[in-house]
């Protein structure tokens, strides 16, 4: 049986089937805390992937207007399609770019968000930098979506799923097996198909399923963090992108500015595409996105601070203004929020603000790197320095869980050694940590979890490379070692991040080498 407390039973939403039990006492609790027990998975929204953003989307309402439109426009074409004409029209290839933290998930939710409401169903896949080596990784959400299958799907899910959406394609349903996590006997169709042969011979398929569930349903198909997307499945895109235009909505969001990132190039995509690059939000923006997180009014002159600092990108602003807060720097008063009196004397000192002595203002170019506002003048800087705030056990959960990846399930966590006898510290950690807005519950990745336990999602990448990178190259490899471990005896069928884990666990063991080649 798996417990929860309010909290997290607020947290999932939706999500899951809980069943109350009214209140218990828990260690480290100092009264009785209502407490729930998961009972199953409920049906997942299409918008789930909006559930992943506590703040609405601010000043991007230009770079959202041609998206929408064309959104609108071929929702429309598709609901006008006479019930005797199946064929679902091609949809606009949509195109986000921009630099870490600067929104393009957010945004992407938001058009999903809206293209939903008009009648269109909603895929969803992410690929993550630690499966770029994992051949299928994204592809593989896209199947498993469009076929509906279960968790852990038999040879007979899938073949039954495949003839459902395209039954001439059934004999040739043993080429997805790679692609949906089941073992399936070849078909006297492909048992004797060569490597290169058996690959275009997939792809193919993938691409007639795809259509076929699109003229079924259409649908919006978003590829988030596509610089990180493996190479098989890169190529299955490109093939999409690049074949007749396919009947269906795609935006792709991807990040182009750091080394080491390969987006989607424009060779890879057909012309047409509406594109937008996000660049640093307004002033006005950043004032709607700091009044909300604060719930109040805020004084200008702390707003031109938090964007000067954060250089008007709004996942640094949301950590700014919760560092400030935490030390003491950026404080709630009759008058709404305003600096404390010793951030307001130095930016005096250095003048940095205007001589209004009622209203002042942060003037244009000031030397703000001269200013101690309490916080690191970094991103990083200033997330590691609130992860370093935390309780001990909170700090070394976040640090495991970093391990497994960016999305983890709280029963992996629990089973890696660390903190196998510890497991009440660690779901009281969980809560902690999303009551500090460092982890979000992750609906979308749930859905296709075999294990009944919560799948959490560290809010951001930024968030997960901080803690990861706060272990030594030691430890981190000690931790891949444990989480493999761990996962091995939950989930053994986790052929794909079993070989990721012992993959980064200390292959100089004979015993871990044997074990990281078993799973390659």
């Amino acid at each position: 049986e798996i417990l929860v407390t309010g909290q997290v039973a607020n947290a999932l939403g939706s999500t899951m089937a809980l069943q109350p039990l009214g209140a218990r006492s828990i260690k480290g609790k100092s009264a009785p805390v209502p407490v729930f027990a998961l009972l199953e998975r409920s049906a997942q929204p299409a918008t789930a992937l909006m559930e992943l953003y506590g703040e609405p989307l601010h000043g991007r309402e230009v770079e959202l207007a041609p998206m929408l439109h064309a959104l609108a426009q071929w929702a429309a074409r598709c609901h006008a399609i006479p019930d005797s004409d199946h064929r679902t029209p091609a949809g606009p290839l949509l195109i986000i770019e921009g630099t870490a933290g600067i929104g393009k998930s957010h945004m992407a939710a938001s058009l999903v968000q809206r293209t939903v409401a008009l009648g269109v169903n909603h895929v969803h896949a992410a690929c993550q930098s630690t499966a770029r080596a994992i051949p299928f990784f994204a592809i593989r959400q896209v199947m498993r979506a469009i076929l509906q299958l279960p968790p852990e799907p038999t040879e007979a899910h899938v073949l039954d799923a495949v003839a459902r959406l395209a039954p001439a394609a059934r004999a040739r349903a043993p080429l997805l097996a790679p692609l949906v996590d089941s073992a399936m006997a070849a078909s006297p169709l492909t048992s004797h198909l060569e490597a290169r042969t058996r690959q275009g011979a997939r792809t193919a398929l993938v691409l007639e399923l795809i259509a076929a569930a699109a003229d079924a349903q259409p649908f919006l198909l978003t590829l988030e963090d596509a610089h990180w997307i493996d190479e098989a499945s890169r190529e299955i895109f490109v093939q999409l992108l690049n074949a007749p235009p396919p009947p269906l909505a795609l935006v792709i969001v991807q990040r182009t500015s750091e080394a080491g990132d390969e987006p989607l190039q424009s060779g890879d995509m057909p012309p047409g595409a509406v594109s937008v690059n996000l660049g640093e939000l307004s002033g006005a923006a950043t004032t709607a996105l700091v009044t909300h997180r604060l719930g109040g009014p805020v004084d200008p002159l702390a707003v031109d601070v938090i964007h000067a600092q954060a250089h008007g990108n709004p996942f640094f602003v949301e950590e700014l203004v919760t560092a400030l807060v935490d030390v003491g720097r950026l404080m709630a008063t009759p008058h709404g929020w305003q600096l404390a009196d010793q951030t307001l004397a130095a930016l005096r000192a250095a003048h940095c603000v205007s001589d209004d002595a009622d209203a002042p203002r942060l003037l244009a170019n000031a030397p703000l790197d001269v200013i101690d506002l309490g916080v690191p003048t970094s991103v990083q800087g200033v997330v590691l320095a609130r992860l370093d705030r935390l309780p001990e056990t909170a700090r070394l959960s976040l640090k495991v869980a970093s391990v497994i990846g960016r999305t983890f399930a709280l029963d992996l966590l629990e089973a890696v050694r660390p903190l196998q006898s510890r497991r009440i510290e660690v779901r009281s950690a969980v809560e902690q940590a999303l009551a500090r807005d460092f982890v979000r519950v992750d609906v979308t990745t749930a859905s296709h979890s075999e294990s009944r336990a919560p799948v959490y999602l560290f809010k951001h990448n930024i968030m997960r490379d901080v803690a990861y990178n706060t272990l030594l190259g030691e430890q981190q490899r000690e931790l891949h070692l444990e989480v493999a471990e761990a996962l091995e005896a939950l989930r053994p069928s986790d052929i794909e991040e079993l070989a990721h884990h012992y993959y980064h666990s200390d292959t100089r063991s004979a015993a871990v080498r044997e074990r990281a080649l078993d799973y390659l």
